[in-house]
């Protein structure tokens, strides 16, 4: 089989992602069958007798109409008479269905001893007479073959057709046209095994438009129906399946289109780089600037290669198997408000907002944990974060682990910051890790196991009304039946106040150490005074790393008595928790009418802990007074 690596990848391993397969079968938009197509219309005027085209040979066919008179002695026509035959006619092409023609035609036709054998042996081609009757007046007339065809506007093929299917049983046939298996038909084995192939396929809901695409899910980066078809071929042959149970392209395409499964995600969670670029390359080739373009071109291929290599390196991390090592990754939810409440009044007060951040365990893929508090208890800082942090890796990572390897976007204030870093410090200074590596992924390119689980909960959350933070937390351990959700409530004696360890430090080279730009800070035992910072996702002779020494002094040594951040005691950072808005206090005091009132306590509870008055009852919730006036 062919590689389907592009030349200008570097050779890193493929991404396998790991976690909860998302294939939306059940979801998937279905082809049905339209009253406005061709073939439906031509099928329809020709069952009613009218002109039409036909779907195939794009030919125009005449409408049906009386044929010829016969001429036999009984002379039919003249018998039934001109009037009657064009009712007769009428009524029969008023049944517009197939099967009630040939149910009618059944019933016209009837099946008689032969009067006399020509020929005195059992063996007479001619076992029975047919009687073609025609109804006039109430009464049955009896008429010949061709004029029964011709008084009916069809053909004697047709009348046939009827009689042989009728037989001896005088039950009317059933049309099986277009009823038949298809000689080609893919058999279940084949269809088992396309199907099978494709729900293990890595997809994730789109990042910032969960909300519009609801339950379609989309293929990682780089990945095309002809990219899937190549796996499977691969798959098929290491399971040594044999070469005639392989299907064909165009057949696996058609079984992937019954899947709600995009190739690409929504154009809404693009990156600007690649924007920028994008239309800068435009402006290149309308002022047919060849050498600009070229450059452009050459800037856009290595930033996206770029990219997929931090998410290759990501996934060679969730696939090693040395037990010493962790890698997680993390992310922080959307807020979500509280109350989440459908009430038209709802839009125009100030809610509460529940914070939700996760961790997601990379070497176990559907593990992950959710860290859930509101900002009446902490905020979302980089001291709130670093808790979190801290309260995972002293419940859940073992003890055995003297690695840690942590993915993360590049958002400034929660991730990539100086106590952040000084945490992680911390943790080599005491011992508890000999290596930890932060590795930023690609803004617009940051593809996380953190934003699967998120749209799991958001999927879970859609229609409902939540009242509360518990509420919040009752929903997302409920939110998914196999592998739930670790869903850990945080209060204000779980966040720490990281700013004292800065105390402990210097600043002075933060300067030259290029944080924005950075994709990886690395803290080892082996350099105590600070750690390095890289600009590239791996270090060699063209990646120097840079060394940010954090020790005061000038020793060129590590001196654990001048600089131990292990031995400095964190306080707590909102030991009274955090003081909410009056104008806030206020709407949410105005909500409480709208919640149940099993949920009331914990807005009492809050409106105590801020000595704010609890709701009033005799307020009017329609008072125009209380909403905008449009």
């Amino acid at each position: 089989m062919s590689s389907t690596r592009r030349p200008d990848v570097p050779d890193v391993p493929e991404p396998v992602y790991k976690g909860e397969k998302w294939s939306a079968e059940s979801s998937a938009k279905k082809r049905k069958g339209n009253e406005t197509w061709a073939k439906t219309i031509a099928k329809k005027q020709r069952n009613s007798g009218q002109e039409y085209v036909s779907v195939t040979t794009k030919a125009s066919k005449p409408a049906a109409s009386v044929g010829a008179p016969c001429a036999c002695p009984k002379k039919c026509f003249d018998v039934v008479g001109a009037d009657k035959i064009q009712g007769i006619f009428r009524e029969y092409w008023a049944i517009a269905s197939h099967n009630a023609q040939s149910s009618y035609l059944a019933t016209r036709v009837s099946r008689k001893e032969v009067a006399r054998h020509r020929i005195n042996s059992d063996d007479s081609r001619r076992q029975f007479s047919l009687c073609y009757t025609v109804c006039v007046d109430a009464e049955k007339v009896v008429v010949c073959k061709k004029a029964f065809c011709s008084i009916h506007g069809i053909s004697k093929k047709r009348v046939e057709n009827v009689v042989v299917k009728v037989g001896s049983t005088g039950v009317a046939p059933v049309d099986k046209r277009g009823k038949q298996p298809s000689h080609n038909k893919a058999s279940p084995e084949v269809n088992q095994l396309i199907k099978a192939h494709i729900k293990s396929l890595p997809t994730c809901s789109s990042h910032y438009s969960r909300a519009k695409s609801r339950d379609k899910v989309y293929l990682p980066p780089g990945y095309t129906h002809h990219t899937c078809y190549d796996l499977f071929r691969q798959k098929c042959a290491e399971d040594g399946v044999p070469d005639q149970m392989i299907a064909s392209f165009h057949l696996y395409s058609r079984r992937f289109s019954t899947f709600n499964i995009g190739q690409n995600p929504p154009m809404i969670d693009t990156c600007s780089t690649c924007d920028k670029l994008d239309r800068e390359i435009e402006v290149a080739k309308a002022e047919k600037d060849a050498s600009k373009e070229s450059s452009l071109s050459t800037e856009k291929s290595v930033h996206l290669m770029k990219a997929k290599v931090a998410r290759n390196i990501m996934s060679a991390y969730s696939e090693d198997n040395n037990q010493k090592l962790c890698a997680i990754a993390v992310d922080l939810q959307q807020t979500l408000v509280t109350p989440r409440l459908t009430t038209n009044v709802a839009c125009y007060k100030r809610k509460m907002w529940t914070y939700n951040f996760s961790i997601h365990n990379l070497k176990e893929a559907n593990k992950a944990h959710m860290y859930v508090w509101n900002e009446s208890i902490a905020k979302r800082g980089s001291s709130d974060i670093g808790s979190c942090l801290m309260h995972y890796i002293a419940n859940s990572v073992p003890a055995h682990c003297s690695k840690l390897v942590i993915f993360s976007d590049n958002c400034g204030g929660q991730n990539k910051n100086i106590n952040l870093s000084l945490l992680l410090l911390r943790y080599i200074h005491s011992g508890r890790f000999s290596l930890i590596k932060q590795y930023y992924l690609m803004p617009g390119h940051s593809y996380l196991p953190c934003d699967r689980d998120f749209g799991v909960l958001e999927q879970h959350f859609r229609g409902q009304e939540v009242y509360t933070t518990p509420h919040y937390v009752h929903l997302m351990r409920a939110a998914r039946r196999e592998h739930p959700f670790e869903v850990i409530k945080m209060d204000r004696d779980t966040f720490f106040d990281l700013d004292a360890l800065q105390g402990a430090c210097t600043k002075a080279q933060m300067a030259k150490a290029g944080f924005k730009n950075a994709r990886m800070f690395q803290y080892t035992a082996e350099y105590k005074m600070g750690f390095r910072v890289c600009l590239a996702y791996f270090e060699d002779h063209f990646n120097l790393p840079t060394y940010v020494k954090l020790q005061k002094g000038r020793g060129a040594t590590y001196q654990r008595e001048k600089f131990d951040l292990s031995a400095i005691d964190l306080q707590l950072k909102y030991p009274e928790g955090v003081k909410l808005k009056d104008d806030k206090l206020a709407d949410l005091n105005f909500l409480l009418r709208f919640v149940p009132v099993g949920h009331r306590w914990w807005y009492n509870d809050l409106f105590a802990a801020q000595g704010a008055l609890t709701a009033q009852e005799d307020e009017d919730p329609d008072d125009p007074d209380d909403v905008l006036d449009f």
